[in-house]
């Protein structure tokens, strides 16, 4: 899959931050830190979670 878009390149590269942060938070901080708000949780479990059993 070749992407050509600025917009979809960009979203992927938020995306990774996103799920870098988690996994960081998830593993490092253990829920005592700013990562610790459950939007981001539920919009990060949605997608990935069922991928990564």
């Amino acid at each position: 899959i070749v992407i050509e878009t600025p917009r979809e390149r960009e979203f992927l590269f938020i995306a990774f931050i996103f799920i870098f942060l988690y996994k960081f938070r998830r593993f490092h901080i253990s829920g005592a830190s700013v990562f610790r708000q459950k939007p981001i949780e539920s919009i990060l479990d949605l997608p990935w979670s069922s991928k990564q059993v």
